[in-house]
């Protein structure tokens, strides 16, 4: 087991002279369960290209938790090029308070319970293979070039979702089921492929692209609720796929 209470930064190689690059912020691999004793920030933005910063990965190739009852938060940072893996449960014994990503090439991520799961920005895919379960207002909320949801999001106390794939496409698969307490905003540049259904609690769903159904899709905004929201797809639909909509007494 690794214990941590304190932030980890790496810097990048040294510069070439025969490239005029330099190197990539130095990777962390954490190969052991990770325990929070303290709020962790990582950081692995140190690398220089030409001037333009490049970052190293991080990688957890086994679970990570709070020490115990209280939260720690938990910050990465990588940059271009780098990415992060999140190979094991977090929080599956000891939830996390925030989880925040401040830049990132890909993000790869296996089951998480936190306060809340951020990404600021991104450069590459983000891919959500294990349930996702936050229990802060700030939910899930997610933008990088493209987004894949392969497994449940579910929010309490308010929590929104929204997934931003601000260059390529959000793909959400049959298994990716969004369950929130906020409202759910989806966006892919390229477009929308979903087989989840969505349930909020009398809140609004909003898919702000065009729209792909590769499965049957149930939208219900009336859970606890009968006042329901309003649901909204706002360009094209499309796909030979069983839509049901549930939108209350108050919802569109």
């Amino acid at each position: 087991t690794i214990s941590l209470s304190g932030d980890i930064t790496t810097t990048g190689g040294l510069k070439s002279h025969i490239t005029i690059t330099d190197g990539n912020g130095g990777a962390v691999t954490l190969n052991s369960p990770v325990l929070l004793l303290a709020s962790v920030a990582i950081d692995a933005s140190g690398g220089l290209n030409q001037g333009a910063p490049v970052g190293g990965n991080i990688i957890f190739n086994s679970k990570v938790d709070s020490s115990n009852a209280t939260p720690r938060n938990l910050t990465l940072t990588t940059n271009a090029g780098g990415n992060i893996i999140l190979g094991g449960n977090v929080g599956s014994d000891n939830a996390l308070g925030n989880v925040l990503v401040t830049n990132a090439n890909n993000v790869t991520a296996t089951a998480i319970r936190a306060a809340s799961l951020v990404q600021v920005d991104g450069s590459g895919t983000t891919t959500l293979n294990g349930a996702f379960n936050t229990n802060a207002a700030a939910g899930v909320n997610i933008v990088n070039e493209a987004i894949a949801v392969n497994n449940s999001i579910n929010t309490t106390n308010g929590g929104i979702v929204t997934l931003n794939a601000d260059t390529l496409g959000l793909s959400i698969a049959a298994a990716g089921d969004i369950t929130a307490t906020g409202a759910v905003n989806l966006t892919g540049a390229n477009g929308i492929s979903t087989a989840g259904n969505v349930t909020t609690t009398g809140q609004v769903v909003n898919y702000n692209s065009a729209t792909t159904l590769t499965g049957g899709v149930l939208i219900n905004t009336t859970s606890d609720t009968p006042a329901g929201g309003t649901v909204t797809f706002a360009n094209a639909l499309n796909g030979s796929q069983t839509l049901g909509v549930t939108a209350g007494t108050s919802g569109d």
